[in-house]
């Protein structure tokens, strides 16, 4: 083999890679699979009895793709495929060949397999328990695993984080992934010439890299006839602090593949993103979400009254309601008709749906100037915050409201007297409205590094570099 363009895989690398992508996005959505008693549950259940599974019906069906277990055992089989001699080893040993496996699956696949397995595990549930997923971690049953020389549970913590460095959109992209199977093409012909060479890819790399382990069979055949043995996959070096066995290997492969691809080697959106901040940041309470969420409900004002000191004033007035939101933008509820003696509404049942972006509830009393006049002027006001009924637990499931105080009139010295009553419906969550302020800014803030506490979407530096930054302080 002269060129890494002659290498050709029996497997479609650019879909099988989304599809693993999805599958690694499902496991990261499960936080059961980071406990470590679910995980020897999950390796009992691979070990006990999936394989053994597997490997009754290889002999008669011979599609990988017919093959789907529930998560928790996919999870395992995944990171031990992740090890491809150990898995390989593994199962020469107890089933005399290597089990395949591919990551696309026939649409039938999950019924099918379950079926399976309710005829051969009757006592055994097929899925992951609710009681599991919720965190619920009851009756799990030890296991001493069968892989003497290979501990699973390790190569499953070694694998969590990897989706951290690969969860960005992009990767499901297909040009980006077209690319990236170039690219692991040409990092196994730099293997070939170099095989001493200790090569780290980049994640694009290792994801498709990651992608063809998953198809055992295929990645024996491709590795043995190029390199001569199986390709090991080593993912025990994690240090990547300058001087390590990897930043040094890292800048070797660089140099390397700069002298016979005469590119560079790192590539947009293909780079190590740092440490993953699962486990460190604050995990929000079902507590904490519902004392921060906004509420919202459906307002009912049955009865309306305006109040002033000469009740014989049989000028026409119209009262406008108004619903004003956050950005001072207003839409009209209802105008009401009446006299400036006698300015009492009931029965209105006037109904709007009242929440987060809401501010106020604004009642605008109007009167035309002249007699003839077609022209109205303002001659009174005031407004009605029902945010506080919204945010008041006590009327979860609603209640009824009374509200009054006192509105200036226009060209009359005495106030009017307001009252506005009705009821709120049940209270339902709602989105939570976050909004600026400007405040003051610094520049040049040194933020301590030791503290997990402060990570973002972006984590800290975890090594004595430089870490300075300009933040704006709002509130």
């Amino acid at each position: 083999m002269t060129n890494y363009e002659s290498i050709e895989f029996g497997v479609d690398l650019v879909k099988a890679s989304q599809a693993e992508y999805d599958f690694l996005l499902e496991v990261q959505g499960l936080e059961c699979l980071r406990n470590d008693a679910v995980l020897q549950n999950a390796i009992r259940r691979y070990e006990s009895l999936w394989l053994p599974l597997v490997a009754s019906k290889t002999e008669n069906i011979n599609l990988p793709e017919c093959f789907l277990p529930p998560i928790d055992i996919a999870w395992v089989w995944h990171c031990h495929m992740l090890a491809p001699h150990k898995y390989a080893e593994y199962c020469l040993s107890l089933f005399g060949n290597v089990l395949d496996h591919s990551v696309t699956k026939s649409t039938d696949a999950y019924e099918s397999t379950k079926s399976t397995w309710r005829l051969l595990y009757p006592d055994e549930p097929f899925e992951v328990s609710s009681d599991l997923i919720d965190g619920n971690i009851l009756h799990i049953q030890l296991h001493q695993s069968k892989s003497d020389s290979f501990d699973l549970l390790e190569a499953i913590h070694r694998q969590q984080d990897f989706v951290y460095n690969i969860h960005l959109p992009h990767y499901r992209d297909t040009k980006f992934l077209e690319a990236a199977v170039t690219r692991y093409k040409k990092y196994l012909f730099l293997k070939k010439k170099n095989p001493a060479e200790f090569l780290v890819p980049c994640y694009d790399i290792d994801l498709v890299w990651h992608t063809h382990q998953l198809h055992p069979i295929d990645y024996e055949r491709v590795t043995k006839s190029l390199l001569g043995r199986l390709l090991i996959h080593d993912d025990t070096d994690s240090d990547r602090n300058p001087g390590s066995k990897l930043s040094n290997a890292y800048g070797r492969t660089s140099n390397l593949w700069k002298n016979e691809y005469e590119e560079t080697f790192a590539t947009a959106g293909a780079m190590y993103r740092g440490d993953s901040p699962k486990g460190r940041l604050y995990l929000l309470t079902p507590s904490d979400i519902e004392h921060i969420s906004g509420r919202k409900s459906v307002i009912v004002i049955n009865s309306i009254s305006i109040t002033k000191v000469n009740k014989n004033d049989k000028k026409d007035v119209k009262l406008q309601i108004l619903r004003t939101n956050l950005f001072q933008q207003s839409t009209l509820i209802q105008t009401l008709s009446g006299k400036m003696g006698n300015m009492t509404w009931n029965n209105q049942n006037l109904q709007f749906t009242y929440g987060p972006t809401d501010k106020t509830i604004d009642f605008k009393l109007t009167a035309r100037k002249k007699l003839f006049s077609g022209k109205s002027q303002t001659i009174g006001e005031f407004q009605e915050r029902f945010g506080q009924l919204i945010y008041n637990h006590e009327l979860q499931n609603g209640g009824v409201f009374k509200s009054e105080g006192n509105m200036k009139l226009k060209n009359i010295s005495s106030e009017a007297k307001y009252m506005v009553s009705g009821s709120i419906g049940r209270l339902f969550r709602a989105d939570t409205i976050l909004l600026l302020e400007a405040a003051g800014f610094e520049a040049d803030i040194d933020l301590p590094s030791n503290e997990d506490e402060l990570w973002g979407p972006v984590p800290l530096h975890k090594s004595n570099a430089e870490n300075i930054c300009h933040v704006a302080s709002h509130r």
